[in-house]
């Protein structure tokens, strides 16, 4: 993943998040479950607008095979 996804890149999605949702303010509990092949970690996240979920997946050698910010539940 770190070839694919290179700081700046990475730092272009958080800014664009930031302008979407405000500020961060926290994380809630990790859920954590398998899908098929990939372990998957679900992160609630908490920002001034907005309550979007981290997603996180592992593949079997524990690699990040994929980072995403989905729309959460509640636009505030």
């Amino acid at each position: 993943m770190s070839r694919r996804l290179r700081p700046r890149a990475l730092a272009a999605a958080w800014a664009q998040l930031i302008g979407t949702v405000g500020g961060f303010d926290r994380m809630g509990e990790p859920r954590v479950y398998q899908a098929g092949d990939y372990t998957v970690v679900d992160v609630p996240l908490t920002f001034e607008a907005g309550e979007p979920l981290g997603r996180i997946s592992y593949d079997h050698a524990g690699r990040v095979a994929g980072l995403h910010f989905l729309p959460g539940g509640r636009m505030r």
